[in-house]
């Protein structure tokens, strides 16, 4: 995509001196992410601004990476027979990016089911059968995922009270 962009840019601006830097171009580009490893996705969008500076960009993706590195102000959502920006989403993790903007699960819909049961036990202060639950979660997810960590926290300190 890059060489080839390079090249019609070369071909339409052959008098000027750097093509690529000078060069004016709008470039449509439909799913920018496609076959892009998500540390790629994250760059694209910066490495073609850089390397093309004058061109203007209109891309579509369905990928948080690269949501996440574009201000929100340059995101435009078509839904519901609407067209909005979201309120922010440069530097905005892929998790947020997924429920906030993309108005989908960052987890899946098993592991956020029991989630909710968590929640609802702890909401009704049982906090034995929230813990239950959360060794469950444990089990499935480790016990290194930063929600049983933010959940035993939690638990420690309501049952501490």
């Amino acid at each position: 995509m890059v060489l080839d962009l390079a090249r019609r840019l070369a071909q339409a601006n052959s008098k000027l001196e750097d093509p690529l830097t000078e060069g004016e171009a709008i470039v449509l580009i439909d799913e920018i992410d496609l076959h892009l490893h998500p540390t790629w996705q994250r760059q694209i969008v910066h490495k073609l601004t850089d390397t093309f500076p004058r061109c203007q960009f209109i891309a579509t993706t369905h990928s948080p990476q690269v949501i996440g590195e574009v201000n929100s102000n340059g995101i435009h959502i078509m839904a519901d027979g609407e067209v909005y920006s979201p309120a922010h989403s440069f530097g905005v993790d892929s998790s947020r990016v997924l429920e906030e903007v993309m108005d989908a699960h960052a987890r899946n819909f098993e592991i956020q089911e029991l989630l909710q049961r968590i929640s609802d036990r702890v909401g009704d202060d049982l906090y034995s059968d929230a813990r239950n639950l959360l060794d469950q979660l444990a089990e499935r997810v480790g016990e290194d995922d930063p929600e049983v960590t933010r959940v035993r926290t939690l638990l420690d300190f309501l049952e501490d009270e």
